[in-house]
């Protein structure tokens, strides 16, 4: 197993504990580039060994029996968190939400009784979306059973997070120039902008069809016009960083796919809302040409999927 973890020329490591934490790090390394199922059988892998570890710990040997203890509840946490995000990507929020709340619970855990220092901060910043994919996902879940208030509702309570996260980080979504917002995002290193950035394409897409579900309902296309040309602008924003990060990060090639996608989604969904705002205000030879473009955007995202 620690054959293919080690770099061609390093001596593979001998002890228990180095080898179970090189297979947990390429479960998290492979969740990085969205390989769920990769990371998901790395940790069960890891997870496995460090039972089999503890079974056979030496009486008298407390110390290494707390180290993997300490290793275990780690993988726990990684391995409920990975298949959060797994149920999500199988758009199945509910499930996704469920796990998300285990997640959490089991972060607060670790954090709160220093369980494990190495591991720790990988811990922090991994949970660090979950304040915003949990309301997320019950946006997602209302939005299936057709539960389009409560939906907004929640797609309220995610955008005021993730906001509050980005501007903790340095990004303030509320300047009025996106060059400003851009500018912010460059200044900040690519390992601290991965993971808010992920989530706020989620939120972006998620977002646009919601409110655009709402327009169709209430056939009130005016009311969420500017809202939702600000989000799809911030999502041009946030998809032009990423293809930066691209050029430096070859793993976030396939992320990177997953965001064009989801952002000619959402454009379409605007340029729906577009189409009703103009037929509203009876013009309606630019509602024709906004549902073109938004013809044109939807088929584009079906290509990529």
């Amino acid at each position: 197993m620690a054959q293919d973890l080690v770099p061609p020329g390093d001596v593979p490591p001998d002890d228990p504990y180095e080898i179970i934490a090189l297979e947990v790090l390429q479960g998290i390394i492979a969740s990085d580039t969205l390989d769920f199922r990769t990371a998901l059988d790395r940790l069960s892998t890891a997870y496995q060994a460090t039972l089999s570890h503890l079974a056979n710990v030496a009486e008298g040997q407390s110390a290494d029996a707390a180290r993997f203890e300490a290793l275990q509840r780690i993988i726990e946490f990684l391995h409920t968190l990975f298949q959060a995000h797994s149920f999500r990507v199988e758009r199945n929020p509910g499930k996704a939400r469920e796990a998300y709340v285990l997640a959490q619970q089991k972060a607060t855990f670790i954090l709160n009784n220093n369980v494990d220092q190495v591991f720790a901060p990988v811990v922090e910043k991994l949970s660090q979306p979950i304040p915003v994919l949990l309301p997320l996902c019950s946006a997602a879940e209302n939005l299936v059973r057709g539960n389009i208030d409560a939906a907004r509702i929640d797609v309220q309570r995610t955008e005021v997070t993730l906001f509050v996260w980005f501007d903790r980080i340095g990004v303030d979504t509320n300047r009025p120039l996106l060059a400003e917002i851009a500018g912010d995002l460059d200044a900040l290193p690519a390992e601290a902008l991965i993971v808010p950035i992920g989530s706020g394409c989620d939120f972006f897409v998620v977002s646009s069809i919601i409110k655009l579900q709402y327009c169709m309902q209430t056939q009130k296309y005016n009311e969420e016009l500017e809202s939702s040309r600000r989000i799809n602008a911030l999502f041009d924003v946030f998809s032009a960083h990423i293809a930066k990060l691209v050029a430096t990060l070859p793993m976030l090639k396939r992320f990177y796919v997953t965001v064009q996608c989801t952002s000619a989604l959402a454009r379409g969904c605007m340029m729906i809302v577009e189409g009703g705002a103009a037929a509203e205000d009876g013009n309606f030879e630019i509602a024709y040409v906004r549902a073109s473009e938004a013809r044109k955007q939807l088929n584009e995202a079906t290509k990529k999927i």
